[in-house]
C-alpha cells in the first residue's frame, strides 16, 4: 500500500505567506514527527514507532510505505546509522516492506539537474552506509537506477544504469582511499589509477579521461560524509579528527539556510521588546538543539575566540532561559559549567601538590634540614633545582591567563582570548557562579554541583578565609583551639592523595613506602570522583600516621618560588571573590524556600560514611557538614523542623563506632562540635531543646573514651557555654546530673580541665545574686524567697 503521509506534505510546501494557526499547525507537525524520530531511533525495527506516526496523525496506516519513507527523509535527529541500516534490509521476499520504503524514500531525490558526484553525495548524506556489502550493493543499485532515470534514461550520458551502478562503487573506494587516515600518502590511489581502473565500464565504453579526473579531484577535496544533524555527533565518543568532519559538516548548513535578518543592535539596544508566545515557542525549539551543540563545542573546540563565544551562548541561553521560565534548562546550564569548572579545579590542585612536593623532594636530596613541605628555599640554587621539572598537563596552565575575559576583567581596556581555551574551565567556573548568584532563587538541582565546587575550591586554597575555615571553639582569649590529631591526619592524607594523583609514577619520595601503583586503564579524573576502591587504597590509613610528628602541606609560606598553577589558585580565587559565593551560600540557606532541601543535600554525604579510603570524599563530607550547619543556625525560624534530619544522620553515623576502632575519626570531631554549636545557639527553642538534649546524651553514649580525650578540650568549651548560656532552661534533675556527670568526666582530661572549672565559676557568677552595695563599710546579706513569684 502506498498511501501518503498524512500532516507531512505541508512541511515541505513552498508558502510565502502563513497564518498564525497555520504556523502553529506547522510547528506542532515538527514537533510530532521529532518524537517519532526519537521513538525510531530507540527501536527502529520494531512497529511502536510507525504506530506513534499513526496515534500523531503523520501516517494514516502502519502499511504506508510512502509516509514511512517521507518520514526517514524529513525528519531530524534520526540516527542515521540505523536509518541506513532498516533501509537496506533485504531481499524483497523476506523484508518486502523495507524494500518498498526503500524505493520510495531513493525517488524522493531529486537529481535531474546535478552532476555525478554532486548527486551521490546529496545521496549518502542522508544515511549511513552499512558495512555488509549486500546491504551497499541494494542502495547502489537503488541509486543507480533512480539517477539513470531522472537523467534522461536512453539520452544520459551513461549508457546504462549498470555504469552508474560501478562508477558509485569505484567512488565509494576511492573516498576511502584518499581520506582513510590510517593510509599512508604514497600508497594513496592516484589519479591515474583511479582512470585505469574505470575503463570500459561505460556500456563496454570508456568515460572521457578529463571526466574522471574531475571526478577525482572532486572528492580529493571534499570528502562524501553522512550529513550531520545539530547535536547528534555530541552523543557519541569521537576523536577529534571525527569532531572537525562533523563541525565542519554542520556549518556547511548554512548554505541551506536563507540569510537571517535581525534588528540593528543600537536600535535593540534603545527599544525593550516584550517577548510573546511565539518568541517562547521559537526559543523552545533552538534550545532543543542549542543545549547539545554549546556545551559540546565549549568543551572540545581548541580555538579561544570560539571557546569564548560559546560560553557567552550558553550565559545567554540561560538568561533567555530565566525569562521564559525555564528553571530546568537554567538549572542544567549551571549545572554544565560548574561541571566544567570543577574539573579544572582538580587539575589545578593536582599540579599545585606536585609542584610543592617537588620542591620539597629537591631540597631533601640536598641534605636540607627536615621542615614543611611549604618551607622556603634558602639559597638560588635551591630554587632553580626545585623548578626543573615539568609535570603532566602543567603546559595548561603555563599559558596566559585570560583575566580580561573574566568578571574581575573590566578594567581592562582591551578584550585578549589567549588563553581561553586552556582555561575553559576557570571561565565556565566564573559564568556558573555568575548565574548562580543572578538566579539564586532558581538553583535546585544545579545546587549539589555548587557545593562540589565549593569543596574541590577549598582543597585547592582557593575560597575565602571566612568561608573555607571550619568554626571551632576558642579560649577565653579569643585563641581558637588548636588542631586535633584527627584533623591533622586528615588534611595530611587529602595532602598525599593528591600529590600522588600527579606523580602516578611515585618519582617524588614523599611517603615511598606507599607511593605508586596507580590503575592506568581510567583518566586521572574519572578516578579522582568515581576510582575504584583499589586506587583509593595508595594513601594510608589514619592509623598508619603519627600525627605528632607530622607536617601538612602549607600553600601559604612559599616565599618567592611561583608556579603555573598557583598562578590559576590564585585567579580561582579572585573568581570566588568576584562571584561572592560566600553571599551565595547564605542565600542558599537564608533566603531561599529550599532552605531544607539545601540543607538535605548537603547532608546526604554522610550516607557514604566511613571513608576510610577516602580522603576527598572526607574532606568534602567535613566541609558540607560544615555549611549545612550554617544553614540551620540562619534559618532558626525553621530549625524546628530541620534539626531531627540532621539527627537522623548522627544517629546512623555514631552507631557504627566500635569501642576500638573510630572510622573517619575527623568526621566524628565535627559531628561533636556540630552537636554542641547547635545546642548553644537553638537551646532556647523550647520546641527543639528534646532532640537537642537527646543529640548531646548520643555524644556521651556513643563515643569511647580514648576518643573523648583527643576532643575533650572542644567537648568541655562547648558543655560550658551551654552551660552557662543556657541553665535557665535546664528544667529537670536529669539535665543537671547529665551536664554535672559529663563535665567530672571530662575534668580528668588536663586539656579540658580549665574549660570546665572557667564554665562552672562563669554559671555560678551569672546564677548567685549580687549582694547590695555596701552601706558604711558593711554588706547586707539578703536570701531568696522560694515562693516570691519575683
Amino acid at each position: 500500500q502506498e498511501g501518503k503521509g498524512i500532516g507531512l506534505d505541508s512541511l515541505s510546501d513552498d508558502q510565502e505567506q502563513m497564518t498564525e494557526d497555520e504556523l502553529l499547525q506547522r510547528k506542532q507537525q515538527k514537533q510530532n514527527l521529532v518524537a517519532v524520530a526519537e521513538a525510531f531511533n530507540e527501536k527502529p525495527f520494531k512497529q511502536a514507532w510507525i504506530e506513534k506516526a499513526v496515534e500523531l496523525e503523520i501516517l494514516d496506516t502502519v502499511e504506508n510505505a510512502k509516509g514511512v519513507a517521507q518520514i526517514l527523509y524529513m525528519a531530524s535527529n534520526l540516527d542515521k546509522a540505523k536509518v541506513g541500516e532498516y533501509l537496506s534490509k533485504g531481499p524483497e521476499e523476506d523484508y518486502p516492506f523495507n524494500t518498498k520504503v526503500r524505493q520510495f524514500f531513493i525517488s524522493m531525490f531529486d537529481f535531474t539537474e546535478m552532476g555525478f558526484a554532486a548527486a551521490l553525495r546529496l545521496f549518502l548524506s542522508k544515511f549511513r552506509l552499512p558495512g555488509e556489502a549486500q546491504c551497499i550493493d541494494r542502495f547502489m543499485e537503488g541509486f543507480a537506477n533512480e539517477l539513470y532515470r531522472q537523467q534522461g534514461g536512453d539520452n544520459s550520458f551513461f549508457k546504462n544504469s549498470d555504469a552508474v551502478y560501478v562508477l558509485s562503487f569505484s567512488t565509494i573506494m576511492l573516498n576511502t582511499d584518499l581520506h582513510n587516515p590510517m593510509i599512508n600518502d604514497e600508497n594513496r590511489m592516484t589519479k591515474q589509477q583511479f582512470i585505469n581502473n574505470n575503463r570500459g565500464i561505460n556500456g563496454g565504453e570508456d568515460f572521457p579521461p578529463e571526466y574522471l579526473s574531475l571526478l577525482y579531484d572532486q572528492i580529493k577535496e571534499q570528502q562524501i560524509q553522512v550529513q550531520r544533524d545539530v547535536g547528534e555527533f555530541m552523543k557519541k565518543e569521537e576523536d577529534d579528527e571525527d569532531f572537525r568532519s562533523a563541525w565542519d559538516s554542520i556549518l556547511a548548513k548554512h548554505r541551506e539556510v536563507a540569510a537571517a535578518s535581525f534588528t540593528p543592535a543600537g536600535q535593540a539596544r534603545r527599544n525593550i521588546y516584550k517577548a510573546g508566545i511565539h518568541d517562547r515557542e521559537m526559543f523552545t525549539v533552538l534550545v532543543r538543539y542549542l543545549r547539545l551543540c554549546l556545551p559540546a563545542v565549549f568543551a572540545r573546540s581548541m580555538d579561544d575566540v570560539i571557546v569564548f563565544k560559546t560560553l557567552r551562548g550558553l550565559k545567554q541561553m540561560a538568561m533567555c532561559a530565566d525569562y521564559f521560565d525555564m528553571p530546568d534548562l537554567v538549572n542544567d546550564t549551571i549545572e554544565h559549567l560548574l561541571v566544567e569548572g570543577r574539573e579544572y579545579v582538580v587539575n589545578v590542585i593536582i599540579q599545585e601538590h606536585s609542584h610543592v612536593a617537588h620542591h620539597h623532594d629537591a631540597r631533601e636530596t640536598q641534605s636540607v634540614s627536615s621542615r614543611s613541605l611549604g618551607s622556603v628555599a634558602t639559597t638560588e640554587d635551591d630554587e632553580s633545582a626545585a623548578d626543573d621539572t615539568t609535570y603532566a598537563d602543567e603546559e595548561k596552565f603555563d599559558s596566559q591567563i585570560p583575566y580580561s575575559l573574566l568578571s574581575t576583567g573590566k578594567g581592562y581596556s582591551e578584550i585578549d582570548y589567549t588563553g581561553a581555551s586552556n582555561h575553559r574551565g576557570l571561565l565556565a567556573m566564573d559564568t556558573g557562579f555568575l548565574l548562580v548568584r543572578r538566579y539564586a532563587r532558581k538553583v535546585i538541582t544545579a545546587w549539589p554541583i555548587f557545593i562540589e565546587c565549593l569543596c574541590a575550591m577549598r582543597d585547592a586554597r582557593a575560597l575565602p578565609k571566612g568561608l573555607s575555615e571550619l568554626d571551632d571553639f576558642a579560649d577565653a582569649n579569643g585563641n581558637v583551639l588548636p588542631l586535633s590529631p584527627y584533623a591533622r591526619v586528615s588534611q595530611k592524607r587529602l595532602d598525599d592523595f593528591y600529590t600522588i594523583r600527579g606523580d602516578p609514577e611515585g618519582k617524588n619520595r614523599l611517603n615511598p613506602n606507599y607511593l605508586g601503583g596507580l590503575e592506568k586503564e581510567q583518566s586521572w579524573f574519572s578516578k579522582l570522583w568515581r576510582g575504584s576502591e583499589s586506587s583509593r587504597k595508595v594513601v594510608k590509613s589514619h592509623e598508619e600516621y603519627d600525627a605528632d610528628n607530622m607536617s601538612v602541606m602549607d600553600f601559604g609560606r612559599r616565599g618567592p618560588q611561583k608556579n603555573a598553577a598557583s598562578e590559576a589558585v590564585n585567579a580561582l580565587l579572585a573568581v570566588a571573590e568576584e562571584g561572592n559565593v560566600e553571599r551565595i551560600v547564605q542565600m542558599g540557606s537564608t533566603k531561599l524556600p529550599v532552605a531544607e532541601q539545601t540543607i538535605r543535600s548537603l547532608m546526604d554525604v554522610v550516607d557514604d560514611f566511613p571513608y576510610s579510603n577516602d580522603p576527598v570524599a572526607e574532606q568534602h563530607a567535613i566541609f558540607s557538614l560544615e555549611l549545612a550547619a550554617r544553614a540551620l543556625l540562619s534559618n532558626r525560624e525553621r530549625a524546628v523542623e530541620i534539626f531531627p534530619l540532621f539527627l537522623k544522620k548522627f544517629e546512623s553515623v555514631l552507631g557504627k563506632i566500635e569501642e576500638k576502632r573510630i572510622p573517619s575519626p575527623f568526621v566524628i570531631e565535627r559531628i561533636v562540635v556540630t552537636i554542641l554549636r547547635c545546642s548553644i545557639h537553638l537551646y532556647d527553642i523550647e520546641e527543639l531543646r528534646p532532640n537537642l538534649r537527646v543529640s548531646l546524651h548520643l555524644l556521651v553514649m556513643s563515643i569511647p573514651k580514648n576518643f573523648i580525650k583527643e576532643v575533650a578540650d572542644r567537648m568541655a568549651c562547648g558543655l560550658a557555654i551551654i552551660l552557662r548560656a543556657s541553665f535557665p532552661f535546664f528544667e529537670s534533675h536529669n539535665e543537671w546530673t547529665f551536664m554535672g556527670d559529663t563535665l567530672d568526666t571530662l575534668a580528668n582530661f588536663a586539656s579540658a580541665r580549665v574549660f570546665v572549672f572557667d564554665g562552672i565559676a562563669s554559671t555560678v557568677e551569672c546564677a548567685v545574686p549580687q549582694g547590695p552595695e555596701p552601706k558604711n563599710g558593711r554588706v547586707e546579706v539578703g536570701f531568696v524567697d522560694d515562693d516570691d513569684d519575683d
